[in-house]
């Protein structure tokens, strides 16, 4: 088998025997043509578990828009390391169709693959230190660290969606970290629902969260009372954002 022969490992992907089959596929991903995509894509559906593992990790490569629903259909595989390759070419491609049933590959799935996953889903919604959840904070099995992952990655589309678990996450005692990272994400999206809880943080003993919850109340109503809570207090009894 030739690994630079793309007509030839195609042949081989269709007809050959199951060690061939796979063979040909992780040839095909390390090629990277864009050609082989459908192929690799029908090899997702193959009889051996092996060739399955091999195709959705080509399609890491040169998998695109076609491969997104195939490889999700993937997560479902009886075997763990198809699943395991589904996952990370999902990452790779970035398509935040995956993010929801990535969310449930985290939730359900061994610590390693929670792992795997996590890390997928970073990959599609980006990692920027100042903005998002840490990683750390992900790959811990609290249920509101993933809805807070979830919140993050389907704000922009679902804002009703995101306030409840971002809320939720304000409200959690002991972590300041990430109840400023959901202070600061509840004043980007605007969300009014959060104003109270707000008003709350600004109680907190952290001077951190404090700053973080005045910016975003502020962002919410356009009012610059900053960081008084009394001041914010008697706003909202004068009736505003009821």
């Amino acid at each position: 088998m030739n690994p630079t022969n793309l007509p030839e490992l195609l042949d081989i992907l269709k007809d050959g025997d199951p060690e061939a089959r796979w063979r040909a596929a992780e040839a095909l991903g390390k090629l990277g043509n864009k050609s082989a995509e459908m192929p690799l894509i029908s090899a997702l559906a193959d009889d051996s578990s092996e060739v399955r593992m091999a195709a959705a990790g080509a399609l890491k490569n040169v998998g695109g828009y076609l491969a997104v629903k195939p490889l999700i259909a993937a997560l479902g595989d009886e075997d763990e390391w198809v699943r395991w390759q589904a996952v990370a070419a999902l990452g790779a491609i970035g398509d935040r169709r995956a993010v929801e049933p990535l969310i449930s590959v985290f939730r359900s799935e061994s610590p390693v693959m929670r792992k795997k996953a996590a890390r997928a889903l970073e990959d599609i919604v980006g990692h920027d230190p100042e903005q998002d959840l840490p990683l750390s904070a992900l790959e811990k099995t609290d249920e509101v660290f993933v809805e807070c992952w979830a919140a993050q990655a389907l704000g922009e589309m679902d804002r009703e969606r995101a306030a409840g678990p971002l809320i939720q996450a304000l409200k959690k005692e002991g972590d300041f970290q990430l109840r400023s990272w959901a202070a600061r994400t509840l004043g980007e999206i605007g969300c009014v629902e959060a104003i109270d809880p707000l008003i709350a943080a600004l109680e907190d003993e952290n001077p951190v969260l404090r700053s973080v919850a005045a910016r975003a109340l502020e962002e919410i109503t356009g009012e610059e009372f900053g960081a008084k809570t009394e001041r914010w207090r008697k706003w909202r009894e004068e009736g505003h954002h009821e």
